[in-house]
């Protein structure tokens, strides 16, 4: 299995913390500094071709996507972004069975399209949701979960049950702030590392795309480790998909 990385700039509509526009390069520049042997697997002995995306609205977004994807071929895509608006042009390239939100929120706030509205118009599309780690949520998307009988998953086990061609997104949120501080909006209790690698393992059969999203960098030297976990997360969801591919 051959890899394709896009690296997608793009931060416009974040609120609390903006700043993951600059994740995509800080996460590359890290990648050679990793240890490449994980999970059995030598990521030097796979082909990564990388794609770099920057645009300053959504339109720009969209078109630069879709020319990126045009040429995708038999590539397994992976997304770094960027904040999870980004998700929702991906996901329309892709058309998964299910979409596997990890989230520390839903995304489905009442709004015009960002990253807190995106999943909202993903499901308003006709895409099928299974959301996970949602801790904090406003009370129109409790409602408009409930009306649109979108589940929230509340154990792995739930997980192993789904079935289909899976798209995975992760929210660097889904982690407790007290593990990655680095994102747009830290919430407290999220998931640790370890339950984050399980997920990851126990999907990585299924999936025909992952994104990485909402690492907003701090600035402050702190960072090392947040930028650095980042990596580390993507680079073992590299060796468990190629591992799973054969």
């Amino acid at each position: 299995m051959d890899f394709s990385i896009f690296y997608i700039s793009f931060d416009k509509t974040q609120t609390f913390r903006k700043g993951s526009a600059k994740a995509p390069k800080i996460i590359r520049n890290i990648f050679p500094k990793l240890e490449t042997y994980i999970s059995g697997i030598d990521l030097t002995n796979i082909f990564i071709k990388e794609n770099f995306i920057s645009a300053k609205n959504f339109n720009e977004l969209n078109e630069k996507i879709n020319t990126m994807f045009s040429n995708l071929k038999e590539k397994f895509p992976i997304i770094i972004g960027g904040e999870h608006s980004i998700s929702y042009f991906t996901i329309k390239q892709i058309k998964p069975d299910y979409i596997v939100w990890l989230d520390a929120h839903p995304d489905c706030e009442n709004k015009n399209f960002g990253h807190d509205s995106v999943l909202k118009y993903l499901i308003e599309d006709g895409y099928k949701a299974l959301l996970y780690g949602i801790r904090t949520y406003s009370k129109e998307e409790e409602k408009f979960l409930r009306e649109n009988k979108i589940k929230i998953l509340k154990n792995i086990n739930e997980i192993k049950k789904i079935k289909g061609k899976i798209y995975l997104s992760i929210d660097f949120d889904i982690l407790d702030p007290s593990i990655m501080p680095a994102v747009g909006n830290p919430e407290i209790n999220g998931i640790s590392v370890l339950e984050l690698q399980n997920i990851i393992k126990i999907l990585a059969s299924k999936l025909c795309a992952i994104d990485f999203v909402e690492y907003t960098p701090l600035n402050c030297k702190c960072d090392e480790i947040s930028k650095t976990i980042a990596a580390k997360i993507i680079y073992f969801s590299l060796a468990e998909i190629f591992k799973n591919s054969k």
